[in-house]
């Protein structure tokens, strides 16, 4: 004979949220964040009161993935950091060091 347990023989994921530094990573997102615009000609500070979120997605092959989003102090969302530095007019190709010299050229005159 078999007993019913209370409960499913599935797990119901719900979504979990975080919101600004409540988990300790999403500070370290805004700050990474930061490094990188200043990487790109930004600027110290050009992201005060910016937050992250973190969400779980819910469906599809990559259920169970996170995602974290950066949002302005009006609320836009934006998906990566390279939107923000967009957003701002930054060079994204800036995270690189430029090259010490012009590079020499191969063809034959």
């Amino acid at each position: 004979q078999q007993t019913r347990s209370s409960n499913p023989p599935f797990s119901v994921k719900r979504p979990r949220l975080w919101f600004g530094c409540a988990d300790g990573g999403a500070c370290r997102s805004v700050g990474g964040l930061s490094a990188y615009l200043v990487s790109c000609g930004g600027w110290e500070g050009l992201v005060d009161g910016w937050y992250t979120r973190t969400e779980v997605r819910q469906a599809g092959s990559s259920a169970g993935s996170y995602d974290t989003y950066f949002f302005s102090p009006a609320g836009k969302r934006f998906r990566s950091r390279v939107e923000v530095a967009r957003h701002f007019g930054l060079d994204q190709g800036g995270a690189r060091a430029p090259p010490a010299f012009a590079p020499a050229s191969t063809s034959a005159s």
